[in-house]
């Protein structure tokens, strides 16, 4: 119930997420933290850096809450699971497919380990989008621009969780060829659905794009305040300099009027 494997890197090992004010900053970082080469693995997760920053302040390194958190959201995609799959077929055969997706063994490792969140979160969000495209669509009806709004919001969202959400237009093509009853024409369909395509892009590029913005502004006021430092430190040493040049002057003034004196 405590920490293990990569755990103690990203949440006991890792500082900066220890200080709650650091949060800002950190979400315009890599995913892990730079003493274990976070530039070089190019990973970058905000909002499951978020999370864990947000649960770190209210739990500390106390493990077992974090497994809870764990535990709960795949509950919740589990429900999520059982939701969808009763959209094809009966109430029974969607209990029983969300029990075995509850219990399968492939989930060990994103259930039991607290980072394991990532991949937590991201499939909730994926399923949320995916069951409201189902709801707005199964009959055939246009997406409202609501709809489209809340799609697009949760697979930019989920996208800051797991990079692994980037399937989500994928399954709204199979949701299109297997779920929904449109009988308009495949060539409105497809121009419609590339309109939705689209934005889902449009979206997770400018969230992209606008945090990549707010990095490059943190680094950038970084090396002001550090050159700002730096120059302090210059003058200082000048300072020091100076004090020293002068303290030698008078002492050798002193020195020159006790010889004249004698």
């Amino acid at each position: 119930n405590q920490f293990a494997y990569d755990d103690v890197k990203l949440l006991p090992l890792n500082t900066a997420l220890h200080d709650i004010r650091s949060l800002p900053r950190l979400l315009a970082e890599p995913y892990w933290p730079e003493v274990f080469g976070g530039k070089e693995l190019g990973l970058w997760r905000p909002a499951t850096t978020l999370t864990l920053g947000i649960e770190w302040a209210l739990f500390q390194a106390h493990g077992s809450p974090y497994h809870v958190v764990n535990v709960l959201a795949h509950a919740g995609t589990t429900a999520l699971v059982v939701l969808l799959i009763g959209t094809l077929t009966t109430a029974p055969i969607a209990f029983v497919s969300g029990l075995i997706f509850a219990v399968h063994p492939v989930h060990v490792e994103a259930v039991g380990n607290v980072v394991g969140q990532a991949e937590l979160w991201s499939a909730l969000l994926l399923l949320l989008a995916t069951a409201r495209y189902v709801r707005a669509r199964r009959d055939g009806l246009p997406l409202r621009t609501g709809d489209g709004i809340a799609v697009a919001s949760l697979y930019l969202v989920g996208m800051f969780c797991k990079e692994h959400v980037i399937v989500l237009p994928a399954l709204l093509v199979a949701v299109e060829l297997t779920i929904v009853h449109d009988p308009r024409p495949w060539r409105e369909r497809l121009d419609e659905g590339s309109a939705h395509l689209l934005k889902l892009a449009l979206a997770q590029a400018l969230g992209r794009r606008g945090l990549l913005w707010r990095r490059r502004t943190l680094r950038e006021c970084r090396h002001h305040h550090a050159r700002i430092q730096q120059g302090n430190r210059a003058d200082r040493g000048e300072q020091e300099k100076r004090r020293a040049r002068l303290f030698y002057l008078r002492s050798r003034r002193g020195r020159a009027h006790g010889a004249l004196r004698d």
